[in-house]
């Protein structure tokens, strides 16, 4: 199954605003024979910009297709491409930003196709693949696909949890160890590695090291909330 039909299928209830014309002709984004769709031209907005995924001479894309580029998808307000979401063969999850994490974490029931966005404003959905692995998948971000291996998780991401943990709770404005800027590209403010602890902090960043200016940790440090210091 192309993923777009994967997400597609969540939203068959939905009627777009656009005219579904009787065809036989093949889908522009999928390739696959449609007997119904809608006119490309209707589909893709001025500001679309992501023309190498149409990739078959056809003036039409199929029902899919439309639903998951329609801006009017969600409650007939917004689009698939401003929200983050995860997608079994059940069923079709918008993740608030605090759910990121624990989907992140999660055991996941495969298939399932996962995307997260940073700004909103760009696609998701036809870029996505399906994965068939808990332990190695990608999450099609708006920037680019992140391949995320458990193994890797595991070693990194409690160090960024604890790195944007808050020092006290009780403070009127609480702040965290680091800022995310500071975990991202690490931090010269001594005073604050002397709080966090010298040689936790200087071995963590042996490990981290590794991960700096990837995806996988730009990403990490995207979803992190705020941690309470137990």
């Amino acid at each position: 199954m192309h993923v777009i039909n994967f997400i597609a299928q969540h939203f068959n209830n939905i009627e777009l605003e656009y005219k579904l014309e009787k065809v036989n002709t093949i889908c522009a984004f999928t390739g696959e024979k449609i007997s119904e769709g809608y006119r490309l031209k209707d589909i893709i907005s001025s500001s679309f910009t992501d023309y190498e995924y149409i990739k078959f001479q056809s003036e039409h894309v199929s029902r899919g297709v439309g639903l998951v580029l329609s801006s009017r998808l969600i409650n007939g307000k917004s689009g698939l491409r401003n929200y983050s979401y995860f997608v079994t063969q059940d069923e079709i999850r918008i993740l608030k930003s605090n759910e990121v994490e624990e989907y992140l974490l999660k055991e996941k029931p495969t298939p399932f196709v996962f995307c997260i966005t940073f700004n909103g404003k760009k696609h998701t959905s036809f870029k996505a693949i399906i994965n068939y692995s808990s332990n190695n998948f990608t999450i099609q971000t708006d920037i680019a696909p992140v391949l995320v291996k458990k193994k890797d998780l595991d070693i990194i991401y409690p160090i960024l949890k604890n790195r944007y943990t808050i020092i006290d709770k009780n403070d009127k404005k609480p702040k965290t160890f680091f800022t995310k800027d500071e975990i991202l590209y690490g931090c010269n403010n001594y005073s604050k590695i002397e709080k966090y602890g010298i040689n936790i902090y200087y071995n963590e960043e042996n490990v981290l090291k590794y991960y700096r200016n990837t995806m996988l940790i730009k990403l990490l440090t995207f979803i992190l909330q705020k941690q309470i210091k137990e």
